[in-house]
């Protein structure tokens, strides 16, 4: 199992295999392409147990089951307002 996981407070938000449609292996890379949208500014990690993995050769992948392995932040929500969304004074 392969899992995305909120970092404030372990949060999971996505269960995948590697038949997933959202996993993608190429070469030495596997990519996660959610298909939901990330949360603006949110610290994210991923755990993959041992076996969920295989490389070429059929060996299992030993895993990473440690959040401080494989972590990021998405960017910040830096959008600035469109006119229809000013508020009007009183």
């Amino acid at each position: 199992m392969i899992q995305l996981v909120q970092f404030t407070g372990d949060v999971v938000v996505g269960n995948y295999t590697t038949d997933s449609t959202e996993i993608t292996i190429s070469a030495n890379t596997l990519s996660i392409n959610p298909a939901f949208e990330l949360s603006a500014g949110t610290k994210y990690y991923v755990y993959i147990v041992s076996g969920a993995v295989k490389d070429t050769t059929g060996n299992n992948f030993a895993g990473m089951t440690n959040s401080g392995i494989w972590i990021f932040t998405t960017a910040a929500d830096n959008v600035a307002p469109t006119t229809g969304d000013k508020m009007k004074g009183t």
